[in-house]
């Protein structure tokens, strides 16, 4: 959705939530957070005229090698 310039003067940042009443176990808490996590930090961090789906998905490639390094429970996403 776009908003108006007025609009986002009331923005702040970003916001992830990751609800868990019904994930009790923590490795299904990291495979619904990881990397969605990654993809909010790029939305939060880069300038719009500078976002390239491109490039955001070869960081995303570090990233996940990155999470599976540090053994964190994660959805893989297409190859």
């Amino acid at each position: 959705q776009e908003f108006t310039s007025g609009a986002l003067k009331y923005f702040v940042g970003v916001q992830g939530n990751v609800w868990t009443e019904y994930i009790i176990i923590p490795e299904h808490v990291e495979y619904m957070a990881f990397p969605r996590a990654c993809a909010l930090a790029e939305v939060g961090w880069t300038a719009k005229e500078k976002k390239d789906w491109g490039s955001f998905q070869l960081r995303m490639e570090k990233h996940k090698r990155r999470l599976k390094e540090l053994f964190v429970n994660f959805f893989p996403g297409k190859k």
